[in-house]
C-alpha cells in the first residue's frame, strides 16, 4: 500500500511539473539533472505526503485532480477561490455540476479524449465571472495519472488565468486592426520592401491609384516597368536608405495607368530590425491633382491679369488716341507741305528733304507707340529678365501724359541715375505702375484738388530699388486695408488693381505698400529686390 502511494505521489508529482513547466514556458537546459533532482524530490514526497498538499496549496495556479469516473479527489485553494467554491460544493463531483456553462463542454471533450487515447492535452476556456460579469480566460494543461501496471486511474491538470494576458492580446488585436484601418484609408502611398527593393505590403492608396494588382506585386519590384530614368532615380534614393540608414526625399514623375504624368513626393525611412537595415518604409504623396491646379493657377492669374490691362487701356483709350493721332497728324503736315512743294515752280531739295526725315522720325514714333500697346495688350507668360527702373517708369508716365494734362495734374519726377538694372518681367510692372499713377490722377481729380500734383521718386537702399508714387490727394482713411480685394476709395471702383498689384509685386518677392504723405495724401512704394542673377540677359 506504501508502494502504490508512492507511485501515485510520483506520478502526481510529474504530471504537475510537466503541465506547470509547458504552462510557465521553462526551458530545460539539463534535463538530466532536472529528473535526479525531480527523483529525490519525488521519493521524498512520497515518504511526507502533506508536503505535497502544503507546495499545491501554495501555488497560483490551480490544480485539480480527477478518479477514474471524472469526479474530483482534490482541489487547491486556488482553484476554490477563482470559482468562490468550499471543498465540500466540488469533492466527489463532476466539473458540470458547478463550473459555468460556456467551460463545461470543452473541458468534458478534452477529459475524454484523455483517458481514452491516455495523451496529454491543452485547452483555453473562458467564462463570465458571477460576481463582476467580467469575461475571464484559463490555459488548462492535463494529464492522465496511472498506476504500476500503466492503468489510467485518472487525471492531473493545472489551469492558469490568463485574462490579462488574453485582454493584452486582445487591445494588440484591435490596435493593429486599428493601424491596418488607418493605414489603408490614409491618401498617401505606404509601403515597405526588402533589401531586394521587393514589396512585402502597401497600402490601397499605393495600389490603386497606380493601378497595380495587390496580389501581383508584392513579392516583385514594381519599378521594373518603369522608364529608364524613373527607375535609376528610384534605385539611387533606395541604395541611399539601405547603405547608410539614413531618410531621403525627393519626388519622381512617371506615366501612370491613364497614360498622363503623376507627380509624387516621396520620403523613404531605412527598416530597422536589431539594429540592422532589412528593408525600407516608404511614404509617397501623389501631387498630381496640385500639379494640375497649380498649372491651372497660373495660367488663370494670366488671364486676370491680361484682361486687368485691357480694362486699363479701354479707361486710356482718350490718351492713346491722342498718342496714335499725333505722329499721324505730323505725317500729314509733312506729306502736305512736300505736295504743295513739288505743284510748284520751284522746288527746295534741302527741304523736302528735311520734310522727309521728319516723317520717317514720325513713324518710328508712331511704330514705337504701336510696338509699346501690343506689347502691353498682348497675353505672356511671365517673363523675367534685368531691365531699367527709370527706364520703365517714363514708358509708363507717356502711357498717362494726355491724362494728366487734362485732369491739370502736374508730374515731377526725381531719378536716381545710379539706380542697378533689376530682374522683373516689364509688362506685369509697368501694369503696376500705370494702376498707381491712375489712381492718383482718380483721386485728384475726384476731389477736386486745387494744383493737384503727383511726384514719382526711384531710389534704392541695401536691398531694393524703390518707385515711389506720391500725390496731393485726400490720402487713404485709416483703418482701411485697400490692397485687400474689393477695398477701394472710388465711387466707380471695384477694387481689384491694387490686389492685383500687390500680387505681382510679391511674385516678385518684393513689398508693395503705402503712407500718408507730408501733403496730406498717399504716397505708394513698390521694393523691388536689387539680387541680380547673371545668366539672366539684360533687356535691350
Amino acid at each position: 500500500m506504501k508502494r502504490e502511494t508512492r507511485l501515485h505521489v510520483g506520478g502526481v508529482w510529474r504530471l504537475l511539473r510537466h503541465a506547470m513547466g509547458k504552462s510557465l514556458h521553462l526551458d530545460y537546459q539539463n534535463q538530466a539533472s532536472v529528473d535526479q533532482d525531480s527523483a529525490a524530490l519525488t521519493a521524498k514526497l512520497a515518504e511526507s505526503p502533506h508536503l505535497l498538499m502544503e507546495v499545491l496549496h501554495t501555488i497560483y495556479d490551480r490544480v485539480f485532480i480527477k478518479d477514474a469516473d471524472g469526479k474530483l479527489i482534490f482541489v487547491n485553494r486556488a482553484f476554490l477561490s477563482a470559482f468562490n467554491l468550499r471543498n465540500d460544493q466540488v469533492l466527489g463531483k463532476t466539473l458540470n455540476e458547478f463550473l459555468p456553462e460556456t467551460m463545461i463542454q470543452p473541458c468534458e471533450r478534452t477529459d475524454r479524449n484523455i483517458f481514452e487515447e491516455a495523451t496529454s492535452a491543452c485547452l483555453e476556456t473562458h467564462w463570465f465571472d458571477p460576481a463582476t460579469g467580467a469575461q475571464r480566460w484559463s490555459e488548462s494543461h492535463k494529464g492522465p495519472l496511472k498506476d504500476l501496471a500503466g492503468n489510467i486511474t485518472g487525471m492531473v491538470g493545472v489551469s492558469r488565468d490568463i485574462t490579462q494576458r488574453r485582454q493584452t492580446e486582445n487591445e494588440l488585436n484591435h490596435q493593429k486592426k486599428l493601424l491596418e484601418m488607418i493605414v489603408e484609408t490614409v491618401p498617401d502611398w505606404i509601403f515597405v520592401k526588402d533589401r531586394q527593393r521587393r514589396v512585402l505590403l502597401g497600402n490601397r492608396a499605393f495600389f490603386e491609384e497606380q493601378g497595380l494588382d495587390r496580389d501581383q506585386v508584392i513579392g516583385t519590384d514594381p519599378t521594373l516597368e518603369m522608364p529608364e530614368e524613373t527607375r535609376t532615380a528610384s534605385l539611387q534614393s533606395d541604395h541611399a536608405v539601405l547603405e547608410t540608414g539614413q531618410a531621403q526625399m525627393g519626388s519622381l514623375t512617371f506615366q501612370g495607368p491613364s497614360g498622363r504624368d503623376m507627380y509624387v513626393e516621396y520620403h523613404k525611412l531605412p527598416l530597422l530590425e536589431k539594429g540592422e537595415v532589412t528593408g525600407i518604409v516608404a511614404m509617397s504623396r501623389n501631387l498630381t491633382e496640385a500639379k494640375l491646379a497649380e498649372e491651372q493657377s497660373r495660367r488663370n492669374e494670366t488671364l486676370l491679369l491680361h484682361a486687368s490691362r485691357l480694362a486699363s487701356l479701354g479707361e486710356l483709350s482718350a490718351g492713346i488716341a491722342h498718342e496714335v493721332n499725333q505722329p499721324l497728324y505730323t505725317i500729314l503736315n509733312y506729306a502736305k507741305a512736300i505736295e504743295n512743294t513739288l505743284h510748284s515752280d520751284e522746288v527746295d531739295m534741302s527741304s523736302v528733304q528735311n520734310w522727309v526725315g521728319q516723317i520717317r522720325k514720325e513713324a518710328e514714333r508712331g511704330g514705337e507707340i504701336t510696338r509699346r500697346l501690343k506689347s502691353f495688350a498682348k497675353p505672356a507668360e511671365t517673363q523675367r529678365k534685368l531691365s531699367s527702373v527709370n527706364t520703365l517708369v517714363t514708358e509708363s508716365m507717356q502711357f498717362m501724359r494726355v491724362e494728366a494734362r487734362d485732369a491739370g495734374v502736374t508730374i515731377q519726377t526725381k531719378f536716381d541715375a545710379q539706380l542697378p538694372e533689376v530682374v522683373f518681367d516689364r509688362i506685369q510692372i509697368q501694369q503696376v505702375m500705370i494702376n498707381l499713377l491712375k489712381n492718383a490722377i482718380d483721386a485728384c481729380v475726384e476731389h477736386a484738388v486745387t494744383s493737384p500734383l503727383l511726384m514719382i521718386t526711384t531710389q534704392q537702399n541695401a536691398e531694393f530699388a524703390k518707385i515711389l508714387v506720391a500725390d496731393n490727394g485726400p490720402g487713404v482713411s485709416e483703418g482701411m486695408s485697400i490692397l485687400d480685394p474689393f477695398q477701394t476709395t472710388k465711387r466707380d471702383g471695384v477694387g481689384l488693381g491694387l490686389a492685383i498689384s500687390n500680387t505681382i509685386i510679391e511674385a516678385h518677392q518684393g513689398q508693395l505698400n503705402y503712407h500718408t504723405n507730408q501733403w496730406g495724401g498717399a504716397t505708394f512704394c513698390v521694393s523691388l529686390p536689387l539680387e541680380i542673377d547673371e545668366t539672366i540677359p539684360s533687356e535691350e
